[in-house]
């Protein structure tokens, strides 16, 4: 078990670093700027419904933003979906951003003050037709307290998948503290389904 990366019930990669719940867990270190990354493959080309979970336990909160599972490429117009932790003002949030053609985007975001040292299972669905993103924090649904440039169907792109990174030209956007279990699925996964599966290691052949 420990870091696994899902889509539509499919391994894509795995990486055991350092001890957690018995586990393991992916260690990053933001001023190394530490991540995993995933090469393009046409399997990450979501195009439309997605939900992206994780266990996070923040080692700082200092940084002004923090990526936990991307395909954003902004430096080439590679935009396609992010889940993201920042601090907007001095407002902590936890952030989703979707591009459809690659260059504009929209997104949504939810307050979350994490406590160092704590874990927390963070996911968050967005439902293309509509636009619509949830959250969901140790699987209590939490609504977006902000939103801007609704979008539809995602941009493919040829970048890649990184867990722990967003932007590659500031070492200080990689995450600082540990994640587990990240799972991206191509489906709006229920309320439900978040929670019964909250604390159970998927093995990819679910």
């Amino acid at each position: 078990s420990g870091f696994v990366l899902l889509c539509a019930g499919l391994v894509l990669f795995a990486v055991s670093s350092v001890d957690a719940f018995d586990t393991h867990s992916l260690s990053l270190e933001s001023d190394q700027g530490q991540y995993a990354q995933a090469g393009d493959t046409p399997i990450f080309d979501i195009g439309g419904d997605f939900t992206i979970e994780t266990w996070a336990k923040w080692e700082s909160t200092d940084s002004l933003q923090m990526g936990m599972l991307t395909k954003w490429h902004p430096e080439t117009n590679n935009r396609s979906y992010a889940l993201r932790w920042y601090d907007e003002n001095g407002v902590k949030k936890l952030g989703v951003m979707v591009s459809e053609n690659g260059a504009d985007f929209g997104g949504h975001s939810v307050t979350f003050n994490p406590t160092i040292g704590n874990w927390y299972h963070i996911a968050v669905s967005y439902r293309a037709n509509t636009g619509e993103a949830k959250f969901y924090i140790n699987g209590i649904e939490t609504a977006p307290d902000f939103s801007f440039g609704s979008r539809g169907n995602l941009h493919s792109g040829d970048g890649e998948v990184r867990a722990g990174a967003f932007d590659l030209d500031v070492v200080a956007d990689t995450f600082d503290g540990l994640l587990d279990e990240v799972r991206l699925w191509n489906t709006v996964r229920t309320a439900t389904e978040i929670s019964a599966h909250t604390n159970t290691e998927l093995l990819g052949s679910e």
